[in-house]
């Protein structure tokens, strides 16, 4: 039992933490990105995060870059990225994400009191948004976190899936070729 439990403490001082901060902040030739996502599957898994960037190249004009960081248990990474408009259905999920309902404020005990039943242990997704938009008025930055089920989390499984086949392991020239 004593090894158990030191064993899930050291897991836990070493589970890589959240990545969100960071990744908003890396930036591809001076361009910082426009979105990310963070995926942990459980506390003491590895995670991923996605940045979306929008970048010019000199053969066809603004394309949109994606960067997928891998951070393991010790905190090192393995970057790789995909052209979104060379990957095949890449740009409709990418799409998609502008029409994802962002979850609703709730005030427990005022308003309309969602009932929400307990959520899953474990898996977190973080949706971090640069520039979103109001119908008539324009915003800074947008951030909310979910748990398996949710929309965020669904899209974020879509998103991974459609872009498992186009991650290269360097990126694209920007005002070289395309």
């Amino acid at each position: 039992m004593i090894g158990l439990v030191t064993f899930l403490a050291v897991g836990l001082q070493t589970a890589p933490q959240s990545q969100v901060e960071d990744a908003r902040d890396v930036k591809f030739d001076q361009l910082a990105p426009v979105v990310v996502i963070e995926v942990s599957r459980h506390p003491l898994s590895a995670l991923e995060t996605f940045s979306i960037y929008p970048y010019f190249a000199q053969a066809g004009g603004r394309r949109h870059l994606a960067a997928r960081r891998a951070i393991n248990m010790r905190g090192g990474q393995r970057v790789s990225w995909a052209v979104i408009s060379e990957c095949p259905g890449a740009q409709e999920v990418v799409l998609e994400l502008e029409r994802l309902p962002a979850p609703a404020i709730d005030i427990p005990g005022f308003g309309r009191d969602d009932e929400q039943g307990p959520g899953t242990d474990g898996g977190s997704f973080k949706l971090w948004s640069r520039g979103p938009t109001w119908p008539t008025a324009y915003g800074y930055e947008v951030a909310f976190e979910s748990n398996f089920g949710s929309p965020l989390a669904d899209w974020a499984n879509r998103f991974k899936a459609t872009l498992a086949d186009c991650w290269q392991p360097d990126p694209p020239s920007t005002m070289g070729s395309s």
